[in-house]
C-alpha cells in the first residue's frame, strides 16, 4: 500500500483527467499476470517500504543530479550515460527515457547492487506516436536511502498543440514524478520532483512568440508545479529536478512570473545556478536549463562537460548538507 500520497487531482483540465482515467480502467482490463509482473519489475523499486527507524543520525552531504538523455539515443547509449552518471550523485532525475528497452537498462543497474529506480509506467503517459514510446521521468538513488512512496504527478491535462511550430504530439498529457526518500544517514525525509517541463514555450527567458498553445501549457505546468512543491514540503525536505526548458540566466534576468526564476523565488526556493555557473557553457547549448531547486542554496553546483557524448545536454549536479534529524 502506497502512503503520504501527493497527487491532487483538481487542475484546470479536468475532461483531461477523466479521459486519462478511463484509458488507465481499459487498459488495466487486458494486462495479463505475467505481463503485470514483468511491468512491476520494469517500474523499479515497490516503494512502499517503511521508514527506517536511524538511531545515531549524523549530518551528511547529499549530491543531487538531473540529466536529459535525449529520446533518439540507443538503449546502449542511454545506459553507458547513467553508469558515467553514477560515480558523481547520490539522488538523480532523468529525462526523456522512452522505451522498455531502457527500463530494463535500469533494472539491471537495480539487480547489481547499491542503486534502485522508479519510473511511470504506460498507464501514466499517452504514447509518443513517433518518438519510439512513452516519454518516462524515473528518479534513481543509492541504497542509503530507503523509498516511502512514489507516484506520477500531473502536470497537465490532454492538451493538443497542433498548429502551432514545433507541435511534436497530438492530444497528450504531461506527468512529472514525485519519490519519497528517508536517509539513513541523517535520518531526513526527501521529496524529490522530477520533472520534463514543455519544450518550445519558452525563448530567451520569455514566452515563445506565435505560439500562444505552448505558452499556456507551460504556464499550467509552473502552477501545477508550484502547488505540488506547496503540498510535499509537509514530508520533508523538497528538491526539484529537471529539464526546465527556460534557461536559468534569461530567466533571472526579465523575471517573468509564470517562469521558474520568479515562481519559486515566492516560495522561498532557489537554483542551483544561484551558487554557481559555468562561463558561456550551460547544460544544453549556452543555456543552462537543466535545474535543481531546493529551499537551501546549494554548497556547489556543477555541469558535468566531461560527460557530454550521451546526449544533447549535459548532467547538472548540486551539493547540498544534510542536517541530523533528531
Amino acid at each position: 500500500m502506497q502512503r503520504d500520497a501527493p497527487t491532487d487531482f483538481s487542475l484546470p483540465s479536468r475532461l483531461g483527467v477523466s479521459v486519462a482515467v478511463c484509458l488507465v480502467l481499459v487498459s488495466g482490463l487486458f494486462a495479463a499476470p505475467a505481463q503485470a509482473s514483468v511491468a512491476h519489475r520494469l517500474r523499479g523499486d515497490s516503494c512502499n517500504h517503511r521508514a527506517p527507524r536511524v538511531a545515531h543520525p549524523r549530518g551528511a552531504p547529499v549530491r543531487v543530479g538531473t540529466f536529459n538523455i535525449r529520446a533518439n539515443r540507443s538503449p546502449a547509449t542511454f545506459s553507458a550515460g547513467v553508469h558515467a552518471l553514477m560515480p558523481y550523485v547520490d539522488i538523480a532525475g532523468l529525462q526523456e527515457i522512452n522505451s522498455k528497452d531502457k527500463a530494463r537498462r535500469l533494472a539491471a543497474i537495480k539487480r547489481a547492487g547499491g542503486w534502485s529506480f522508479w519510473r511511470q509506467y504506460r498507464r501514466h503517459v499517452m504514447r509518443h506516436p513517433r518518438r519510439g514510446g512513452t516519454e518516462q521521468n524515473p528518479v534513481i538513488w543509492r541504497s542509503r536511502f530507503v523509498c516511502t512512496y512514489a507516484g506520477p504527478m500531473l502536470a497537465s491535462g490532454l492538451i493538443s498543440l497542433r498548429g502551432e511550430p514545433d507541435a511534436r504530439e497530438g492530444y497528450k498529457s504531461h506527468w512529472f514524478t514525485v519519490i519519497h526518500l528517508v536517509d539513513r544517514v541523517s535520518g531526513q525525509r526527501l521529496s524529490i520532483v522530477n520533472v520534463h517541463m514543455l519544450h518550445g514555450a519558452v525563448r530567451a527567458g520569455r514566452p515563445y512568440p506565435g505560439r500562444p498553445k505552448h505558452w499556456r501549457t507551460y504556464r499550467i505546468q509552473m502552477t501545477n508545479l508550484i502547488q505540488k512543491v506547496q503540498q510535499q514540503q509537509g514530508y520533508g525536505r523538497v528538491f526539484i529536478v529537471g529539464d526546465f526548458n527556460a534557461g536559468w540566466v534569461a530567466d533571472r534576468k526579465h523575471r517573468h512570473r509564470h517562469l521558474p526564476f520568479r515562481s519559486f523565488r515566492g516560495i522561498g526556493y532557489h537554483s542551483m545556478w544561484a551558487t554557481e555557473r559555468p562561463r558561456g557553457r550551460g547544460t544544453h547549448r549556452d543555456a543552462l536549463i537543466d535545474q535543481v531547486f531546493s529551499r537551501a542554496k546549494a554548497g556547489s553546483a556543477k555541469v558535468l562537460f566531461r560527460l557530454g557524448q550521451y546526449s544533447d545536454h549535459r548532467p547538472a549536479v548540486a551539493r547540498y548538507h544534510l542536517g541530523a534529524r533528531r
